[in-house]
C-alpha cells in the first residue's frame, strides 16, 4: 500500500530463541490490573514458580483482597497496591498529559500512570530486572521468563513473543482485514526491562509502551504467551481514543525505520506529509472494506463505522500539534530522569509511595500503609 505505513518495525527487534538462552533472573513481575483477581491467575503463578514478587497496581473492577486470596492458593508473594484515585498524588504534572488534555484528546485509562509509578518502586525496591504483565495475558512460562532475565544482561528491553490475539491499534486491525501485510511491534504488556539503564517514562498516550522504548535501540524478543481475544470493532470510540498516539507512534517509529535523525519528528514539514499518508491509508483501507461483502455478524459494519471514527478525529490533528506533542514529550522525558532520580533506592513500597506524594502533592492525606497490601 502506502510508503508511509509501514506494516512491521522487524528490523528494530533481535529475535532469539529462548531453547537457547541459558536461564537467568528477573527481580519481579508488575502488573497494572482492573480485573477480577483469576485474570492474575497465571501471572501468580508463574510468580511462584520463580519465587519472585509480584506487584500489582489495582484500580477501577479489580478487588485486592480477590487478587491475594489467588496469591495465597498459589503460593505467590504479592504486593498489592489500590491506587484508586491516587496515582496523580504521585506523579508528576507532564506537560505532555496538560496539551493533550488541553487539545480535546484526553484518556480515562490510566495504564500508563501505572507503569510509570512501578518504574519508580523498582528503583526504591532496587529492582533491576523487572517484567510488566497486562492482565489479559495468559500461558506464560518459567522457562521463558527466565530467558528474559538472562536477556537483559545484554539488552535494554527484552519482549515476549504473542501467540493470542495480534496487540495492534483499531486502524491497523482494519488494515490487516483487507489484507494488509501488518505485523505487530513489542507490546508493554508482555515487556521486560532493565529499570536501572532505561530512562523513559510512559506518556498518557496511546502506544505509550513505544514511545518508552524510544529511547534504545537494545530491544529483544523471546519465548510466548498468550493474550486473550478481543474486538477491536466493538465500539468506534476505540478508534477515536488511539488514532493521535497512532499517529504520533508510528511517525516516530517511521523515521527510526528509515534511518532518519529523531529531530525530524519537530518539523512540521514531515507531519504534514505523514498525516498526509495517514489519511491516505484509512481511505483506501474504508475503499476496500466497502468492496467486502456484509456479514450476518455486522463485522464490516463495525470496520467501517470505526475507520469513519478514526478519519473524523484526523481531521482535528495537525502538524503543529503533533510538534508540539513531540516537544512536550523530550521536556517530560528530560524532567523524568530527574525525579527517578530523586526516588531513593533501598526503601519500602509505603515509604516511597509516601516520599512521592509528598512531593508532589503534600497534605493529601492517603493512608499508604492501608493502600497496600501483602500475600500471607
Amino acid at each position: 500500500m502506502l510508503t508511509t505505513h509501514h506494516g512491521s518495525h522487524a528490523a528494530l527487534v533481535t529475535n532469539i530463541d529462548a531453547a537457547d538462552v541459558v536461564p537467568g533472573e528477573l527481580d519481579a513481575i508488575i502488573v497494572p490490573t482492573v480485573r477480577p483477581g483469576w485474570h492474575l491467575t497465571s501471572a501468580l503463578e508463574v510468580a511462584a514458580e520463580l519465587d519472585r514478587p509480584l506487584l500489582c497496581l489495582s484500580s477501577k473492577g479489580s478487588d485486592p483482597a480477590d487478587i491475594l486470596k489467588v496469591a495465597d492458593s498459589v503460593g505467590a508473594e504479592a504486593i498489592v497496591i489500590d491506587t484508586t484515585e491516587a496515582l496523580p498524588k504521585l506523579l508528576p504534572d507532564f506537560a505532555t498529559t496538560k496539551l493533550i488534555r488541553e487539545r480535546g484528546f484526553g484518556r480515562s485509562t490510566d495504564l500508563s500512570g501505572k507503569r510509570n509509578l512501578g518504574l519508580l518502586i523498582a528503583r526504591a525496591m532496587n529492582w533491576r530486572k523487572i517484567l510488566f504483565l497486562d492482565d489479559d495475558i495468559r500461558q506464560v512460562t518459567a522457562r521463558d521468563l527466565r530467558a528474559l532475565g538472562r536477556l537483559l544482561d545484554s539488552f535494554a528491553a527484552v519482549g515476549l513473543g504473542n501467540t493470542g490475539y495480534p496487540d495492534n491499534s483499531v486502524v491497523c486491525h482494519a488494515f490487516r482485514a483487507v489484507d494488509g501485510q501488518q505485523d505487530t511491534f513489542v507490546s508493554g504488556g508482555l515487556l521486560s526491562v532493565r529499570a536501572d539503564r532505561l530512562d523513559g517514562f510512559f506518556p498518557d498516550i496511546y502506544n505509550e509502551d513505544w514511545f518508552f522504548l524510544h529511547s534504545t535501540r537494545d530491544i529483544a524478543r523471546t519465548g510466548a504467551a498468550f493474550q486473550d481475544r478481543y474486538d477491536p470493532f466493538v465500539t468506534p470510540n476505540r478508534a477515536t481514543d488511539e488514532e493521535l498516539g497512532d499517529c504520533l507512534a508510528e511517525g516516530v517509529y517511521w523515521l527510526r525505520d528509515e534511518g532518519k535523525s529523531p529531530a525530524t519528528a519537530r518539523e512540521e514539514a514531515f507531519w504534514s506529509h505523514y498525516l498526509d499518508g495517514r489519511r491516505q491509508l484509512i481511505d483506501e483501507v474504508r475503499q476496500r472494506l466497502e468492496t467486502k461483502p456484509a456479514d450476518e455478524e455486522g463485522l464490516r459494519e463495525r470496520q467501517l463505522a470505526s475507520m469513519a471514527a478514526a478519519r473524523d478525529v484526523h481531521r482535528r490533528i495537525t502538524s503543529e500539534l503533533c510538534t508540539a506533542i513531540i516537544r512536550a514529550w523530550e521536556s517530560d522525558t528530560a524532567d523524568w530522569r530527574g525525579h527517578r532520580a530523586q526516588t531513593p533506592a533501598g526503601t519500602s513500597v509505603e515509604d516511597c509511595l509516601r516520599l512521592l506524594e509528598k512531593r508532589h502533592h503534600p497534605g493529601s492525606g492517603i493512608d499508604w500503609d492501608a493502600r497496600v497490601h501483602r500475600s500471607r
